[in-house]
């Protein structure tokens, strides 16, 4: 048995060691000339030929090609670098009646070219050398390099009668040694190291090359190591962009990006405790209630998020228990989420499923579970739930503002007795330093809908620290419809710098989630709705993109026929459709720029062009397209514009002082 056991170990090991010499190709140095002669033949030289002007030479030429054609993959080198594959041909050959000059036609094709590539090899035979070394000892010998000659390459090469078909090693074979790694030349590649900068919040990718390497280095991004590669240009990451599953492939652009060797890199698979946070941060789950061809209802749904995720897809039913309103999972609605089943969108990864036959009367809506975290529950946006909860909302509302308006009444009164009142009689009310029919009563109506929900003894603080500082309003501040990192870059500096500054501030690209739950029109909506009764204002960042968008949105409008009727009907259907106008995929953030184009289109048609929005642009990024000369599109006519940071105190004292 042992006997056995040790004869198969040394048979593998026999076999493991012929398939690595394999692989191990031969090198041969090589200069201009491409040929080889044996003693006995003079002039040899080679010359490109077309096939059918040229035929194989016959006997009576006094030359026969022996049988026994040799051909070899080999490697090609140049004073021992820069190797690539060739084909080693070897001809024997036999003169007879001592011919002095004759020739031999040496073609090669693959399967996916239809036409050979011919070579003429003319060469001489000497008479005094064919005596001292026998007519049996000629020969010639080949070397064939070109475009048809590549690694995984089936070759068959045609000598006169004779065929010869070799199948060149892979790439990936030959690169599998080291000692071929630093020769030939589609096996090298870059290296790259990525380190984080936490001053920037960036990820730095560094990418190292010889200084003397003649091509450019490209990389593209997958996310998974099995999703498709994008190309990718930048040289940084932001931190909120960085996930587990996020991998790099880069290589030597050398024309052909299929033959050059790449590297793959995922360097961030093992901190994914804290990269997963911003795995987490963009799920989305949209869920759409639709009817089923046999008469039916279902729940449809699609989850996206940056890496394909395993977990579980289940029904909810919402019920009140205790005075808690909780939604109930369902048993035997679960759905499994395995990674065959996902298919990669743009950025992400997407996830589609349905839950079929539903009960109608009942409020149901989705649950997922990932890695024991619960995301949802996510419903239908026109289910009767959501229309009672609008409609205890409004009643709410209405309770409040009654309960606010008898506050002021009263209170009105009081602080007439505290202040003191002059000519009561003539109907002129006067307060130390404020009007009772403008500011007053403003003032008394923040106060008193302050003191209607906080004991007197925090309302007063409130009204103390009020005073005592400059009003910060609302701000909301939207991206330009471009994925430039700098820029990017640029807007959340600018958003954190108002942050810093007092201001409530919403940026976009803070609300990632959010948009891709409500939507680009409605998360607009929800952010410009309190612009009207709060001092607020809506920044829109203008670059080159922004212009052009503006340009083309004008453009798409006049299409439209909004050129018919510019009164307040037209000025209501932009903002409310203007979600179809110029819907651009490049950007997660065009749809939200186009929407607002839309607004700022209604704000100038009702003539209040400047109230809500007003205009930045970075220097570092103009906004005015090369060679432009004309002014403002029309679109931004009438806002305020500031460069920053050259402007930037301006536009801090705009945003105190608050819309016109």
């Amino acid at each position: 048995m042992e006997a056995t056991c040790f004869w198969w170990s040394s048979a593998i090991l026999l076999v493991i060691q012929l398939f690595a010499s394999a692989l191990e190709m031969d090198i041969t140095e090589y200069d201009n000339q491409h040929v080889t002669c044996s003693k006995g033949l003079s002039n040899c030289t080679l010359k490109d030929v077309n096939l059918l002007d040229e035929e194989c030479p016959v006997t009576d030429l006094g030359l026969k090609v022996k049988p026994g054609l040799k051909v070899k993959p080999v490697l090609c080198c140049s004073r021992g670098t820069r190797c690539q594959p060739c084909l080693r041909v070897h001809i024997d050959l036999q003169s007879r009646n001592h011919q002095t000059a004759s020739y031999v036609v040496v073609c090669h094709r693959v399967p996916q070219v239809t036409l050979p590539l011919c070579r003429k090899l003319k060469f001489t035979v000497t008479p005094a050398a064919l005596e001292r070394e026998g007519p049996t000892s000629q020969w010639l010998s080949l070397l064939l390099m070109d475009e048809l000659v590549t690694f995984t390459s089936q070759v068959t090469v045609n000598v006169c009668s004779q065929q010869y078909s070799v199948h060149l090693p892979s790439k990936e074979e030959v690169c599998s040694s080291e000692r071929l790694q630093a020769i030939v030349e589609e096996c090298q590649i870059p290296k790259v190291n990525i380190v984080s900068d936490p001053q920037t919040r960036e990820m730095i990718i560094k990418v190292e090359k010889e200084e003397d390497s003649p091509y450019p280095v490209e990389m593209c991004l997958q996310h998974e190591k099995n999703g498709v590669c994008k190309t990718w240009k930048e040289k940084t990451i932001p931190f909120h962009s960085v996930t587990p599953c996020m991998c790099f492939q880069v290589w030597f652009d050398r024309g052909d990006n299929d033959r050059s060797n790449r590297v793959q890199i995922c360097p961030f698979t093992n901190n994914t405790e804290w990269y997963q946070r911003n795995v987490w941060d963009n799920v989305s789950v949209t869920v759409v209630q639709g009817q089923m061809n046999s008469g039916g209802t279902m729940l449809s749904w699609n989850l996206t998020a940056p890496c394909r995720l395993e977990g579980v897809v289940r029904l909810c039913q919402w019920d009140a228990v205790l005075d808690k309103v909780r939604c109930n999972k369902l048993k035997g609605s679960e759905q499994p989420m395995e990674n065959d089943t996902w298919k990669e969108h743009d950025k992400y990864w997407l996830f589609l499923g349905a839950f079929e036959n539903i009960n109608t009367d009942l409020d149901q809506c989705v649950l997922v579970t990932v890695e024991n975290r619960e995301f949802g529950p996510f419903c239908p946006a026109d289910t009767s739930w959501w229309h009672w909860r609008w409609s205890l909302l409004v009643l709410v509302s209405l309770m409040l503002f009654g309960l606010a308006a008898i506050c002021l009444y009263f209170l009105h009164g009081k602080l007439k007795r505290i202040w003191g009142v002059d000519n009561v009689a003539k109907g002129q009310t006067t307060l130390t330093g404020l009007d009772t029919r403008d500011s007053g009563l403003r003032y008394i109506a923040s106060v008193s809908y302050q003191m209607s929900f906080c004991p007197p003894g925090l309302a007063w603080q409130w009204h103390q620290r009020k005073c005592n500082q400059i009003y910060r309003g609302r701000v909301v501040l939207l991206s330009p419809p471009e994925t430039n990192t700098s820029v990017s870059e640029l807007v959340c500096r600018l958003g954190s710098t108002l942050s810093a500054r007092g201001h409530s501030v919403s940026v976009d690209m803070w609300s990632r989630a959010e948009l891709c739950s409500l939507g680009p029109l409605p998360w607009l909506h929800s952010q410009l709705q309190p612009l009207d009764s709060q001092r607020a204002r809506a920044i829109l960042v203008l670059t080159r993109s922004a212009w052009q968008k503006a340009e083309d949105w004008a453009q798409q409008l006049d299409r439209q026929g909004r050129g018919m009727d510019q009164g307040g009907q037209g000025a209501e259907r932009v903002e409310g459709e203007g979600d179809w106008l110029l819907r651009d995929p490049s950007s997660p953030y065009a749809d939200v720029f186009s929407a607002a184009l839309g607004c700022v289109e209604a704000d100038r048609l009702q003539g209040r062009a400047g109230e809500r929005f007003l205009l930045v642009q970075f220097e570092a990024h103009p906004a005015m397209p090369d060679g432009g000369k004309k002014g403002f599109p029309q679109l931004f006519q009438g806002l305020p514009v500031f460069d920053l940071p050259s402007q930037s105190q301006a536009l801090f004292s705009a945003l105190a002082i608050g819309p016109r």
